[in-house]
């Protein structure tokens, strides 16, 4: 109280031990916090991953029932052409017009019939198929050329493979899309 008396004015500001104490528990908080925080990170990742592949496999058979033409998506690291190898479809993907259907050449990788681009996300998620499918065709009905259901794994590798962030993705040869458990089998 010096100040009062000395100066006649107020002493105005912290203390050195209330300035301590204040770091010691935005510390301590922030500790507590992040963990979740992380997890809240990963979750929101995973959800926009899924939600992106879903729609462009939706885009894709739509796309091919409006215009009555072969429309189909594959992965592609470059966002221009479709990839020969690898099962990883976090490189990205394309949806494509193939105006004489068929399989994907080349020939068709055009940048007019490119539909939608998705380029590829952090490698810490990944997007594997369960059957080396590295592009999927949509007839004009919709239907998809594959010869058997695909399934595609989306993983986050920085969890437990048990966690139920990880899903499974069935694409039948109907065309439909569903997700399902992580490592569910598609029949």
């Amino acid at each position: 109280m010096e100040c009062l008396i000395v100066l006649k004015k107020r002493c105005r500001g912290f203390t050195l031990i209330e300035l301590m104490v204040t770091i010691a528990i935005l510390a301590v908080v922030t500790t507590m916090a992040a963990p979740s925080m992380q997890t809240f990170v990963s979750r929101s990742l995973m959800r926009g991953i899924s939600a992106d592949f879903t729609l462009a496999m939706q885009r894709a058979r739509s796309e091919a029932i409006s215009t009555n033409q072969c429309v189909a998506i594959c992965m592609s690291s470059t966002g221009t052409k479709c990839v020969s190898s690898g099962d990883n479809w976090g490189v990205g993907w394309i949806v494509i017009r193939l105006p004489a259907c068929g399989t994907v050449d080349t020939a068709t990788q055009t940048a007019a019939n490119i539909l939608l681009v998705r380029e590829g996300f952090n490698t810490r998620y990944q997007l594997n198929t369960q059957s080396s499918v590295r592009s999927v065709v949509f007839n004009a009905r919709g239907v998809s050329t594959l010869s058997s259901a695909g399934g595609f794994n989306l993983v986050d590798t920085g969890v437990s493979s048990n966690d139920s962030i990880n899903r499974t993705f069935c694409l039948d040869m109907v065309g439909r899309l569903r997700t399902l458990e992580y490592a569910s089998t598609c029949s």
